[in-house]
């Protein structure tokens, strides 16, 4: 396997944030509770609005790199497969560790 390309990693991260952030703000058209991630990051820090969009790209290209540095090699499959495995480890990590702290219940059952 070749090497990560850090330009490559680091706009695929910021990329992956724009669509999820994307996403969050469509969900409540389809019936979903509003996700406003920088506000909520922002919140929970006690911070301006700023360094919680800072804080959220920053997780996102975070999260990137360490796909393309150490899982990319370490999880099977084909590429997509490997994309939505690994898709699944920040989508746990929200649901039973972020979800409480934001007070909503592990799997947002509050």
């Amino acid at each position: 396997m070749q090497k990560p390309n850090l330009t490559k990693a680091l706009l695929a991260g910021v990329a992956g944030t724009v669509a999820m952030t994307m996403l969050t703000y469509v969900a409540p058209m389809m019936g979903m509770p509003e996700m406003d991630i920088p506000k909520m990051l922002s919140g929970f820090m006690g911070v301006p609005i700023v360094a919680g969009w800072l804080a959220h790209f920053m997780i996102g290209t975070g999260f990137a790199l360490v796909y393309a540095y150490i899982l990319v090699s370490r999880i099977p499959g084909s590429p997509p497969v490997r994309g939505a495995i690994f898709g699944l480890i920040p989508w746990l990590l929200a649901q039973v560790m972020v979800n409480p702290i934001m007070g909503a219940g592990v799997f947002a059952m509050n």
